[in-house]
């Protein structure tokens, strides 16, 4: 009865540490910058922006039906345009519609290189759900483990 209740409590202890290992990882990976986010804050400080404007436009329905009317599960295949010095350079991106009605931004900041104006990119929103989901699926599985190798 007592080797029972100390191998319960391994499982438990060893659950524990992975929760709390779980929410440090979800804080680190919200935390932790991506390279687009680099980049553009680097871009940002050498006040290497401009406007960008869209010249072409594809659009993939979702659930193409008879009546093929954009909607927020469409995604768009977008060719930019921009100007730096004088010079033209294009920039193609693949995105989803971003409200009900199938929109799209038509004009947008772009962050450029200073060395290398073709190398651009736009700032994109972080998505603190993938930090914590990473960490609470961590947790999980770690729980998982010890009551499955600790029982």
């Amino acid at each position: 009865m007592l080797e029972q209740n100390t191998v319960s409590n391994t499982a438990l202890v060893i659950s524990i540490v992975g929760v709390i290992a779980g929410i440090i990882l979800s804080i680190i990976l919200y935390k932790c910058k991506t390279s687009n986010e680099r980049f553009v804050e680097k871009c940002r400080k050498q006040g290497c922006m401009t406007q960008a404007r869209v010249v072409k436009t594809k659009t993939f329905y979702k659930g193409a039906g008879y009546n093929e009317i954009a909607s927020r599960g469409s995604k768009y295949f977008l060719i930019w345009e921009y100007t730096v010095n004088g010079k033209t350079y294009r920039k193609t991106t693949f995105e989803q519609a971003k409200d009900n009605w199938g929109g799209y931004d038509r004009s947008r900041t772009i962050y450029y290189s200073k060395r290398n104006p073709k190398k651009a990119a736009f700032a994109k929103s972080k998505n603190p759900a993938f930090g914590c989901l990473t960490g609470i699926v961590f947790a999980v599985a770690v729980m998982v483990i010890a009551v499955r190798l600790f029982p």
